[in-house]
């Protein structure tokens, strides 16, 4: 398995991590320094609408699933 960072993004208290691990992405999201969820996304194209949703409101859609 190789893990490769691809971006961090913070701001003043959210951020988010991707990871491409094989051909697969993993997304770390942390809200005021706390874990709140991982995901996985088989395509790149899905990454950006969920990361600038989540640093403009703190919530996170993952395929349906809301996390606030």
């Amino acid at each position: 398995m190789t893990k490769e960072q691809i971006q961090s993004i913070s701001t003043d208290n959210k951020t988010v991590i991707v990871n491409k691990i094989n051909k697969k992405y993993e997304l770390t999201f942390r809200k005021q320094n706390r874990l709140m969820c991982t995901i996985w996304l088989h395509h790149y194209q899905q990454i950006d609408p969920i990361i600038t949703k989540f640093l403009a409101t703190g919530e996170v859609d993952a395929g349906g699933v809301w996390m606030v």
